[in-house]
């Protein structure tokens, strides 16, 4: 028999999952494993819940285990085949997972992205989530611990189908007045900050709320946002998530007053709190609270350029040997 899978969308590949799980124990223990959950029992008290909501979201896939030292674990999934990850959605995941623990439900709770590689973009990398499995590594797997050579290849046709779409990439829905909100922020931008290089815009999804700028020169670690409805700017340090008493210790003796530490994600951010700002309302309505987000990233910018060398110097620090460096002491 020949046959192509057309119209394939992430709920099929949600249950594709959950069947795996529940039919072989192989494979169960495999991902278990790549989740980072460590001696999974396969027992009867394992529990699969699809869709599950919480107060702060919803989780496409949640896997309850207990461990062979007895005590409890949760992977909670999204599934992703090519729509966009949602605003703070990895970040809510991992709220969820500390409000698990904080509840005495699991002890380790993972939260994890499964996707094809072209979505997750390298291998390492997880968009903000504890691990990332790929659809290319599941395909792999299923076609060791398949038990029947067409149940093997109906299945291997499937995850090829879910690779092939992600592989054409995130096609977002254009929304009109969010598109209109972006020209209108970046002709603010050009006329009140111009230094800060933001790229002309084209259409926007409704999810567009990071305005992320450009600066000609700037380290690859580091990255200048406004985000617009959490009321934030940052200057972001990647991979300083969980380093920010040093990054407090190291840029104290010089940051202005109103720059705080903060976390983003896995980076560490010098922030700057501004009024929020909804993409969904016209500029017009909240143009004096844009222009103050636009100004403290255009003097975040400047700061970051008075201190360029001591602060290039310490984002890239991370990828290496810890260095000595000798930081200002003052910020006059």
């Amino acid at each position: 028999m020949r046959f192509t899978i057309s119209g394939l969308c992430e709920r099929d590949m949600d249950l594709f999952l959950i069947e795996e799980f529940v039919s072989s124990p192989e494979f169960f223990l495999w991902f278990c494993v790549e989740a980072g959950i460590r001696a999974p029992s396969v027992d009867d008290e394992a529990v699969v819940r699809h869709s599950t909501s919480t107060g702060n979201g919803e989780s496409d896939i949640e896997v309850a285990i207990r461990l062979t030292d007895g005590q409890k674990a949760i992977i909670l999934i999204e599934n992703k085949v090519n729509a966009g990850l949602q605003p703070r959605q990895a970040e809510r995941y991992r709220e969820r997972a500390a409000n698990y623990i904080g509840q005495g439900l699991a002890s380790i709770v993972s939260t994890v992205l499964v996707a094809p590689l072209a979505y997750i973009g390298a291998p390492g990398k997880t968009k903000g989530f504890d691990r990332a499995i790929t659809y290319e590594a599941i395909r792999d797997r299923v076609q060791v611990t398949g038990a029947e050579v067409s149940r093997q290849r109906y299945k291997s046709l499937l995850l090829d189908a879910a690779i092939q779409k992600g592989t054409l990439g995130y096609s977002p829905v254009i929304d009109a007045p969010v598109t209109k909100f972006w020209r209108d922020y970046w002709q603010l931008v050009l006329t009140a900050e111009p230094a800060l290089n933001l790229r002309e815009p084209l259409g926007k999804p409704s999810s567009s709320t990071f305005v992320t700028f450009s600066p000609p020169g700037f380290p690859s670690l580091l990255s200048l946002l406004h985000k617009l409805p959490d009321g934030k700017v940052d200057l972001q340090f990647g991979r300083w998530g969980y380093r920010l008493g040093e990054l407090n210790a190291a840029t104290e003796s010089f940051r202005e007053s109103d720059m705080v530490i903060g976390g983003a994600n896995k980076s560490g951010a010098i922030r700057i709190k501004v009024p929020p700002v909804d993409v969904s309302r016209p500029l017009d309505c909240q143009r004096s609270d844009a222009l103050i987000g636009i100004q403290a990233a255009g003097r975040l910018l400047r700061w970051y350029r008075k201190y360029e060398y001591h602060l290039r110097t310490l984002a890239e620090s991370v990828a290496g040997p810890t260095k000595t460096t000798n930081f200002p002491t003052t910020s006059s």
